[in-house]
């Protein structure tokens, strides 16, 4: 079996999730399994904690390990811009990030998702300021070379950076695609990859 992989690998932006759930519900169509999504669900949960996620369509709120999955109304398109910093990519990145985290300094109550869900239910658009990703609070001390890469791009006049996953992809949103082009002409001029994309 061979893959075309089109997302960047070890990005933080599910691509190895998303390449397996979509082999899983391929395979149940090519070889007529049949397989409900609960049953789908569960063959994705052993293969990793965001596979499940990306059996569905659209927006999903996540909990537990990844494995309790509400479906929520589609999110309002956004415009984003995605940067992949040119630097190394540990293997354990996921991991390390996780092990730096503290019950009492990096985790929330739940409120900022709790707020994020209400938006999402009323059908309003979520703004950049609702986005929130707990990594944040470590990934740009573990990693010296993606601070470096954060300080400049925000330089350059990236609006509302964040970090995607557990990196080393940051993204920004951004008004119109106009605003993204102009962004990603600035970014490339300076040796940079980036991309805009609209959210669906």
């Amino acid at each position: 079996m061979f893959i075309k992989k089109r997302i960047p690998l070890v990005s933080g932006l599910g691509g190895d999730s998303s390449n397996s759930a979509a082999i899983l519900k391929g395979l149940s169509e090519l070889w007529r399994l049949g397989l409900s999504t609960p049953e789908l669900l569960e063959l994705a949960a052993q293969l990793g904690s965001d596979v499940p996620f990306f059996i569905y369509n659209g927006t999903v709120l996540m909990e537990g390990r990844g494995e309790v999955l509400t479906p929520l109304p589609a999110v309002k398109p956004l415009w984003l811009v995605l940067m992949m910093p040119n630097i190394p990519r540990p293997r354990n990145k996921t991991a390390t990030l996780y092990g730096s985290l503290r019950a009492g300094n990096h985790f929330t109550d739940g409120k900022i998702t709790e707020n994020m869900v209400k938006t999402i239910k009323a059908g309003e658009v979520v703004k950049p300021e609702q986005l929130f990703n707990t990594f944040e609070n470590v990934a740009f001390s573990i990693s010296s070379e993606l601070k470096v890469y954060r300080e400049h791009i925000l330089k350059i006049g990236a609006p509302n950076l964040h970090l995607a996953g557990s990196g080393p992809t940051l993204f920004s949103v951004v008004k119109e695609q106009s605003e993204g082009d102009e962004l990603c002409l600035r970014l490339k001029g300076q040796g940079m990859e980036a991309v805009v994309v609209e959210t669906i």
